[in-house]
């Protein structure tokens, strides 16, 4: 038989009524500064944090008793804190988001992590309007938190649902790196990746005072300086997915930003892909392979599969429960686990001409992103993929140059 609950009532009479306490903590800042008391062998046993303070000798003592100040924890906040610590229950229904917000890094700092994952969950289920109103402040204050990654991918998921409230807006070049970058990662995040440039170049620019919108006078120095600024940011651009009139009127000024073999891999991109057989009826985009398909050796792009006919429209692509999407019966085919050495194989038999010239070969990762059925009439085609739409796969960018 257990009877946490009557252990949990006892113990909150403890924090409440007892008169044997032995620590005394002021928490929050003038003039809104609360005494709470406390006891030495509960917060050892509940907090991390604390069994580590109250074991050292720098604790000030006032009577007897062990005295901390927490400035930085409003009164309110640490309230729930204690007595979470005593009873083992938060709380939160009628708690102000902020409040519950300031309650996560508090948290955070007195390494209390099942209290993290409740009131982050609380956030997300019961303050969703809150967070949606707050979503930019909300991730400044959660966005280093390793503990709060359910929270910082529901609110980055509301950023994309509409991102140009945010992009397009006064606030948008105050954002913190923090969370611009994992911003920048989503596949989710629907604009047009030149606008997703545009704003870049914009949020980095502002971050330094001896940088003005006029590039034309920039010294080489200055282009270090933005380069520096952002280089956690470039990497992450789909720079295959700009157009080549917009590289020459956007990307092209900033090329001394960029590294070497990326602005010279763009060129050859714009200038090569006229030679590149298209297919209407299949996009395959793969990521990175150890196949005729792998693009350069530093990072890799999204590149068309080879066009040939076929026969046998049944087995001409199909998506198979073992082995994922397959290409003719054996014309090419993922394997069991496709990212091992040698597992995909690629054997002519339906198609008119080989798929790829590695008969084995390994796959990283791989996307369909666009299947169109010549059957339908193309405004059939067109209304189904625009319901597909997403933005296009990350290149993988070398992190430093």
């Amino acid at each position: 038989m257990e009877f946490y609950q009557g252990l949990s009532l006892d113990f909150s009479h403890l924090l409440d009524e007892s008169d044997d306490y032995d620590v005394i903590i002021y928490a929050g800042k003038e003039p809104n500064v609360k005494k709470f008391h406390a006891h030495t062998v509960i917060l050892r046993a509940r907090s991390p944090y604390f069994r580590r303070a109250l074991s050292r000798d720098w604790a000030r003592k006032e009577n007897g008793s062990i005295v901390f100040q927490k400035p930085n924890i409003a009164h309110e906040v640490f309230d729930v804190i204690l007595k979470y610590i005593y009873s083992g229950t938060a709380d939160l229904l009628a708690q102000e988001g902020g409040i519950i917000l300031n309650l996560l890094t508090a948290s955070d700092e007195l390494n209390l992590q099942e209290l993290i994952v409740y009131a982050q969950d609380h956030l997300i289920q019961q303050k969703s309007d809150w967070l949606q109103e707050n979503v930019i402040q909300v991730l400044h204050t959660v966005g280093y938190l390793e503990a709060c990654k359910d929270l910082q991918n529901f609110c980055l998921g509301l950023i994309c649902q509409d991102p140009y409230w945010l992009f397009e807006s006064n606030n948008f070049c105050s954002l913190d790196e923090s969370v611009l970058v994992p911003l920048l990662k989503r596949d989710d995040l629907l604009m047009e990746e030149i606008e997703i440039w545009d704003h870049l170049i914009e949020w980095g620019i502002a971050q330094n005072i001896s940088l003005n919108e006029n590039i034309s006078t920039w010294t080489p120095q200055n282009f270090e300086t933005l380069k520096g600024t952002l280089e956690h940011c470039i990497p992450l651009i789909r720079y295959f997915n700009i157009d080549s009139s917009d590289y020459w009127d956007k990307l092209r000024p900033f090329r001394q930003i960029l590294p070497s073999k990326l602005h010279e891999d763009l060129l050859q991109y714009y200038c090569k892909r006229g030679n590149i057989s298209e297919t209407d009826t299949l996009i395959l985009s793969l990521r990175k392979t150890d196949s005729s398909w792998s693009a350069p050796t530093t990072w890799t792009v999204s590149q068309r599969s080879r066009t040939s006919s076929f026969d046998n429209m049944s087995v001409a692509v199909f998506s198979s429960p073992r082995h994922g999407p397959c290409f003719g019966q054996t014309d090419l085919r993922m394997n069991d686990n496709f990212n091992e050495a040698e597992t995909c194989t690629c054997q002519c038999y339906d198609y008119e001409s080989e798929i790829t010239e590695n008969h084995n070969f390994s796959v990283e990762e791989y996307e369909v992103f666009q299947v169109i059925n010549k059957d339908i009439p193309e405004s059939s085609n067109q209304a189904s993929t625009s319901q597909m739409l997403s933005r296009p796969e990350l290149t993988n960018y070398p992190t430093a140059w």
